[in-house]
């Protein structure tokens, strides 16, 4: 299976292309060796800037709802590995406290970047593709204004912005007096029309380089994942739950900055029944997903995403649409163990993913509790 995918987006003539990764799971499952993959030319790029040796202020890494998030924790994966004091945010799209900031001609235009009383000189923004650049030049201004920001890092797999955004993007954050660095792995400078502005270009490495954390930073075990309704109100009741939008709410860049272990694969384990499959995760539970995906060899995830995409029989060969806005791609090759994992705000979009595929002969079974009574929908 290849690793990067050209589209042809659907709904917008103003963005016509659109691009993907293997380790986002939005065409087909990905697992932890899709991980290993895209973590591996993420920490080219920071072998090629000598990261190691970087010290002073902490560093805040924020990932992009939806299809940032997975880099970005892939990003936070490799600077803990070097010991850097380096903190997780995702942007969400769900209503909660922080810092509000635009993505133009998107699908979803309006994030929160959940933000609240901190202060961090760097920030890395760790994304899939930058298109025009508008949204990471809007939330730095965003940054800017809360923060006292000086350093700005732009991770990203493939760069499409012409010679004038570039520039563009370079002098407004100038205006600033904010550095501003992009880099883009150098395999993909010219691949299929791809053009990058990185200053730091990298070649390829080695497929199969472990991502792996330092055994001494600190954590608190927690043993097993919280299956049942009973173990997730233990969660919740930890005192630091945001509202019942949200299932494992203390694991969640998306309510708030994280740092140390706080994916330890320890507390991912899951049951041996749910130890092999595809979860399908709706929006912004692909977080949870990667965690589990991780920390369980046998399982893998797909998005049920926000992004239209057309159908071209190359890359895509099927689509199914949910509450109009969620799309599934693909999903003929899904296997007998399959699961829905969505937060309590989209239980609707759930169940009628588990309708509209058991309707297509796929059984789909919820993987932590929708509504009562769901469990057990198709056997």
């Amino acid at each position: 299976m290849q690793d990067f995918y050209h589209l042809k987006r659907d709904n917008n003539p103003l963005r016509e292309e659109a691009f993907t990764l293997s380790c986002l799971g939005k065409l087909y499952p990905a697992s932890s060796s899709e991980f290993l993959r895209c973590g591996n030319w993420l920490s080219g790029l920071l072998d090629e800037l000598d990261i190691e040796n970087h010290s002073g202020h902490a560093i805040l890494i924020a990932g992009l709802a939806e299809s940032g998030i997975i880099p970005a924790l892939l990003m936070y994966m490799e600077s803990r590995r070097r010991h850097l004091d380096t903190h997780l945010i995702y942007s969400t799209r769900r209503p909660m406290a922080g810092i509000p900031f635009n993505e133009s001609h998107s699908h979803g235009p309006d994030h929160i970047l959940p933000l609240l009383n901190c202060n961090f000189k760097e920030v890395w923004i760790v994304e899939d593709e930058i298109t025009s650049g508008n949204t990471v030049l809007n939330l730095i201004y965003q940054l800017h204004t809360h923060m006292e920001i000086e350093r700005v890092r732009i991770f990203a797999f493939a760069d499409f912005r012409n010679r004038e955004q570039k520039a563009e993007l370079e002098a407004r954050i100038a205006e600033n007096n904010i550095y501003c660095a992009v880099h883009i792995p150098a395999f993909m400078s010219k691949q299929d029309g791809t053009a990058t502005s990185s200053q730091s270009r990298v070649g390829q490495t080695a497929p199969g380089r472990p991502l792996v954390l330092d055994d001494s930073i600190a954590t608190v075990h927690i043993p097993g994942l919280a299956m049942s309704d009973a173990n997730l109100s233990a969660e919740e009741d930890s005192g630091e739950c945001v509202d019942n939008n949200w299932h494992l709410q203390t694991k969640r860049p998306a309510i708030g900055v994280k740092s140390g272990n706080f994916f330890d694969p320890q507390f991912w384990i899951v049951p041996s029944q749910f130890s092999n499959g595809t979860l399908l995760t709706v929006g912004e539970s692909v977080d949870i997903a990667a965690c589990l995906a991780w920390a369980n060899n046998n399982i893998s995830f797909q998005q049920i995403s926000l992004s239209p995409w057309k159908v071209d029989n190359n890359a895509i060969f099927s689509r199914m649409t949910f509450a109009d806005r969620y799309y599934l791609y693909n999903y003929e090759h899904l296997n007998e163990s399959v699961y829905i994992l969505c937060d309590p705000i989209d239980r609707e979009i759930g169940i009628e993913v588990i309708e509209k595929l058991q309707a297509h002969g796929i059984c789909v079974k919820p993987f932590l509790p929708i509504t009562k009574g769901t469990l057990g929908i198709c056997s």
